[in-house]
């Protein structure tokens, strides 16, 4: 029955208490074990779901980070950060020494040497792995995969919980319902109700007597019936 606190009460009367608590107890874990029936198969559905937005997580994730690889690889950066430094120090070092040695006079082969030296941090063309051209036209690539696989990580790792965490509930059996308080051995009785009981009594014997006294007054009047009168 609904109770005044909007809860669900549930007992069983019977002439053992201890009998009618276990029962009750019972009877709640029968229709939570109900319930969970009839949750399964959508908690499995749920749980499948979890699963597959995690694999495709995954798979999108390693097939981001071997674009970044290959990325790298063409473009030839490893670093951002500390390449950019290599190549500003580089250039401006090599540019120095190539105009120092074309105004000091330095032989055609040293001068030569340096132009290509220039050209070789400058140009992708020239054959040096790390270069600004390359680096330039990298640095975007490169950006824009690092973003995806950051945003992609951090998905994948809140799939992996929620698939983690659905798994646990599914194979944990959690209760479907909110138990306010389990059933104990009751401390009175709730049957027979002592005090209708004596209510009731006194009720009908007041009835049966004024029963008994209409019956006795009735029997009364009947043999108080006057005597016919004697003839003259």
């Amino acid at each position: 029955m609904h109770n005044e606190r909007d809860a669900i009460e549930l007992t069983f009367q019977d002439k053992d208490k201890q009998l009618a608590a276990r029962i009750a107890n019972t009877l709640v874990q029968v229709i939570d074990s109900v319930n969970q029936q009839l949750t399964l198969e959508n908690r499995r559905n749920v749980l499948g779901l979890y699963q597959q937005r995690y694999l495709f997580l995954n798979a999108e994730f390693e097939r981001s980070r071997q674009q970044l690889l290959r990325a790298r690889r063409r473009y030839g950066i490893y670093g951002l950060e500390q390449q950019s430094r290599y190549l500003a120090r580089e250039i401006i070092k090599v540019e120095t020494d190539l105009r120092i040695a074309e105004g000091s006079g330095a032989s055609a082969s040293k001068v030569a040497g340096l132009r290509r030296a220039l050209r070789g941090l400058t140009e992708a063309d020239q054959g040096n792995v790390i270069n600004l051209e390359n680096y330039t036209q990298g640095v975007d690539s490169l950006n824009l995969f690092t973003s995806r696989m950051t945003d992609l990580q951090d998905r994948l790792v809140k799939a992996r919980g929620e698939y983690e965490t659905a798994d646990v509930a599914l194979k944990g059996k959690l209760s479907s319902l909110y138990l306010v308080q389990k059933a104990y051995p009751a401390t009175k009785k709730s049957k027979p109700v002592r005090w209708l009981i004596v209510v009731g009594s006194v009720f009908l014997t007041l009835a049966l007597s004024v029963m008994v006294i209409t019956l006795l007054e009735l029997w009364r009047r009947s043999n108080r019936r006057p005597a016919a009168p004697l003839g003259a």
